[in-house]
């Protein structure tokens, strides 16, 4: 998030721009430098916090590669055999320097298979996922979000296995993905271009390979066709068209499942929930199926690609609309339009009223704020003060994100270190919540769209939500964590509409979290 800002702001200048043409369906030249965002806050953390074993050094060099081979295709459209050379680089790095392999396939058993074998299968299967991400990005918000899915799932199966450094690294692409997706979301202000769709492609192939052949080879190593979902079947059935019609697998047309959705009259967000919630009954798929037989997982994922295949040639051939051309439908009219003055009044109300409470309050009534975390605060403080006193002079220090930050800390400060003298009980913490929740949910249908709009972002963030508070407890370590992130959420949400109404850069907000980061820093630093 911090990143893309200043990205943008450069793209003109290197050239980074993606212009509109037949087969794209924004009107406007957008900046590609979503990648390079993600790119930069993925390999950070895993730089800081991950043991960068052979297998880790190699996927940071191949994600580096494709990077450079991306980035060259953003600003020129490289040929697609050039594309290629980059991929088949990279793959090959993991490959012979990382020792990443497809050592166990399905219906050979649980021995390994010959060099012969999985060395070239790796090879082809990797460079295939890379592809099929990156074709796959077609709407806004679209790739970003049906990878962060596989993840999730895929995320959920390293915990269970203990796969700790895995999951790390998983966490960390998921994070960008969701700062990505603040700038992604329909309207999109950026795209990933092929440096992000690459990577992603290529990370989560690596990904999946080292979960199913080296952190919990009983697994069933057909499951990843599960996991990634959505994209494989898009590839193949895009394949397929055109072979059938004649043309090269290579060329360029509107025969993707983001086409034919739109083709069938489904608005641009209609047409990436669906897409979500399809790549969502894959992933569960895949994580409910981990251990089951390679027929029964082969047979589940043959036959969910033949269901969608008829579904879409059958839609189109017998002209089945969503709903006619010039009428929008029901979910575009809730999204798009505006509600009562009164009830939007009232909820904006309450969120302002919560998260003042909570910023001005929390921080003094924590029971131990954690040195580092001051230090941290400190930092924000200064940061926060400067841009305010600044304002467009230092327009690459992002206020939202520090508004975010600054939030983050006091909910996990309120979550970590309760307070003593004044103890909350479990019912009144869900009360307040409970109470922002609603204000949110009301103001999304009351407040106009230049406040809030549901998007199809919202709703993925919603599904990961759900998913998480009804994981079985039996296999989570600590439900505090699952809170904690739920808070995070709707702590988020409220301060994003409440950044939507800022009209001038001092306001009662800014003022609080500039009290918060104060309070935060002197407490850390002087163990107050």
């Amino acid at each position: 998030m911090a990143l893309i800002p200043p990205l943008i702001h450069f793209s003109g200048k290197l050239g980074l721009m993606d212009s509109p043409n037949e087969r794209k369906v924004h009107l406007g030249a957008i900046p590609r430098v979503g990648g390079i965002g993600m790119v930069i806050g993925v390999l950070l953390p895993i730089i800081l916090w991950v043991p960068l074993e052979r297998d880790v050094v190699s996927l940071l060099i191949g994600i580096g590669i494709l990077l450079v081979f991306g980035i060259l295709d953003d600003r020129g459209d490289l040929d697609y055999r050039i594309k290629f050379l980059g991929q088949l680089i990279a793959v090959l790095v993991v490959v012979f320097y990382g020792d990443v392999l497809i050592r166990v396939v399905p219906f050979a058993g649980l021995d390994p298979v010959s060099p012969w074998l999985s060395i070239p299968l790796t090879i082809v299967v990797l460079v295939a996922v890379t592809n099929a991400i990156n074709l796959a990005d077609g709407l806004d918000g679209l790739a970003a979000g049906t990878v962060l899915l596989s993840l999730a799932g895929t995320g959920f199966i390293a915990y269970l296995a203990d796969g700790m450094d895995l999951l790390i690294i998983i966490i960390a692409v998921m994070g960008a993905i969701t700062g990505f997706l603040r700038f992604n979301t329909y309207p999109a202000r950026i795209f990933m271009g092929d440096a992000g769709s690459q990577f992603l492609g290529f990370t989560i192939g690596v990904l999946l390979v080292l979960l199913t052949q080296e952190i919990n080879p009983a697994l069933n190593p057909a499951i990843p066709l599960l996991l990634i979902g959505l994209p494989v079947f898009d590839t193949m059935f895009v394949v397929f068209k055109r072979i059938y019609h004649g043309h090269s697998p290579f060329s360029p047309d509107k025969n993707h499942v983001h086409h034919q959705l739109l083709a069938l009259r489904f608005d641009h967000y209609e047409a990436v929930i669906i897409i979500y919630l399809v790549q969502a009954v894959f992933v569960v798929s895949g994580v409910l199926f981990r251990y089951q037989s390679d027929i029964f997982v082969t047979f589940l994922w043959i036959s969910m690609n033949i269901f969608l295949a008829v579904t879409l040639v059958y839609s189109g051939r017998f002209h089945w609309y969503a709903h006619a051309a010039e009428k929008k439908s029901v979910l575009a009219s809730l999204v798009e339009g505006k509600a009562r003055h009164f009830l939007g009044k009232l909820a904006l109300g309450t969120i302002l009223s919560g998260v003042l409470v909570l910023l001005f309050v929390g921080p003094l009534v924590v029971s131990r704020v954690e040195s580092d975390l001051g230090i941290a605060a400190c930092i924000l403080f200064l940061f926060l003060l400067l841009r305010l006193v600044l304002d467009t002079r230092l327009w690459f220090i992002s206020l939202r994100l520090i508004l975010y930050v600054t939030a983050a800390f006091v909910v996990y400060l309120l979550n970590e270190y309760p307070p003593t003298i004044w103890q909350l009980t479990d019912t009144q913490v869900y009360t307040y919540f409970g109470a922002i929740t609603v204000a949110i949910v009301i103001g999304a249908k009351s407040l106009d769209a230049d406040t809030f709009q549901v998007t199809p972002t919202d709703i993925l963030i919603i599904m990961l939500v759900v998913a998480v508070a009804l994981l079985p407890k039996a296999q989570i370590s600590d439900k505090i964590v699952v809170l904690l992130f739920i808070k995070f959420v709707v702590i988020f949400y409220a301060v994003e509409i409440l950044i939507r109404k800022i009209s001038f850069r001092w306001n009662v907000l800014t003022a609080v979290s500039i009290w918060a980061l104060g309070i935060i820093g002197l407490r850390g630093v002087f163990n107050l």
